[in-house]
């Protein structure tokens, strides 16, 4: 992995740790975790089928 992507992802991490407690959460910040979520299970899924 380059080290930009690698920046890149700690970034997302550390956003997307933020966002797991679900109580705290107000209803715009509940679906931004919603859309993370989405964005990772699609990336994974097309990095899988593309090898």
């Amino acid at each position: 992995m380059k080290e930009q992507d690698e920046q890149k992802f700690d970034e997302f991490r550390e956003m997307f740790s933020r966002y797991l407690d679900t109580d705290d959460l107000s209803e715009q910040e509940f679906e931004l975790r919603c859309n993370m979520i989405n964005f990772v299970k699609s990336a994974c899924i097309q990095t899988l089928i593309s090898y």
